[in-house]
């Protein structure tokens, strides 16, 4: 037994061999990011890997700038912040998939806005705080419709406003919003308190939104379907795009074969 014990105590020492010190960059405390990169800390550690830190970030963009810089090795972050610091000549390596969530637009009752083409420079867009998924695919998509090979329709003129979702019913009742635009699961409470106070889905999609691809497939994928539990009322179907979410190494690690397969298997 105690020859076994050796052994394994040897293999544990070789998987994670210079491998020691090393830091996930995870979303801020009690965020959905935080947690798991909490845990992932926790299984590593369990595959022999020592001193895994685990730092606090203010969102993908965030997260993906503190690995691009060397400031970590492991990183939890959107699709659209990969694809910012791909553009900026930083590669990130996904390793394991972290969860999809879908870009919304919901608008309040009698709003003349129905799809996102309504809206122009004098539409005001809550779009959560400063950091959020939310923000950040906005964003995005602005720039894509600004960009090169956008047609840099209105709705890219539009204001966005930095907001906390609690607030938000608030602001549109005191005139200072006119559409939000929300990062989230389905089933999100945030959206489905707007529907029950008969909010609806306005149509979210734009060709040069679609067009837009890395790595061989769609940035966002746009899909028909329902948001919120209330599958059969008329006004939580519409079109929206899909954000996904990975878990990946830094460039320096890429090459680090025991580490990606470490990894793939903690995330499992």
């Amino acid at each position: 037994m105690k020859i076994l014990s050796t052994v394994f105590a040897l293999i544990l020492a070789t998987s994670a061999a210079a491998q020691d010190n090393l830091v996930i960059a995870g979303g801020l405390g009690g965020g959905g990011y935080n947690r798991f990169a909490l845990d992932l800390s926790e299984r590593l550690e369990q595959r022999g890997y020592r001193d895994v830190s685990v730092t606090q970030n203010n969102g993908s963009d965030a997260i993906t700038l503190a690995t691009c810089t060397g400031n970590a090795d492991i990183w939890i972050a959107q699709v659209d912040a990969i694809y910012k610091r791909y553009t900026e000549n930083c590669e990130l390596r996904p390793v394991g998939i972290y969860g999809n969530e879908y870009a919304v637009l919901l608008v309040p009752p009698e709003s003349e806005i129905s799809e996102l083409a309504d809206m122009d420079e004098n539409t005001r867009i809550a779009v959560d705080g400063i950091g959020s998924g939310s923000e950040l695919f906005w964003k995005t998509i602005v720039s894509i419709e600004n960009g090169d090979d956008g047609d840099k329709d209105d709705w890219a003129a539009a204001r966005a406003v930095n907001s906390a979702s609690d607030m938000l019913l608030t602001m549109q009742s005191f005139g200072d919003i006119d559409a939000v635009l929300l990062v989230r699961k389905p089933d999100s409470p945030d959206v489905e308190n707007l529907l029950e106070r008969g909010w609806e889905l306005a149509q979210l999609w734009d060709r040069d939104i679609d067009d837009l691809q890395f790595n061989s497939v769609p940035l966002y994928a746009s899909e028909e379907r329902y948001i919120g539990a209330n599958k059969y009322s008329g006004n939580n179907y519409n079109w929206v795009y899909e954000v996904r979410s990975f878990i990946g190494v830094s460039e320096e690690h890429a090459g680090n074969q025991q580490l990606i397969r470490d990894l793939a298997s903690a995330v499992q």
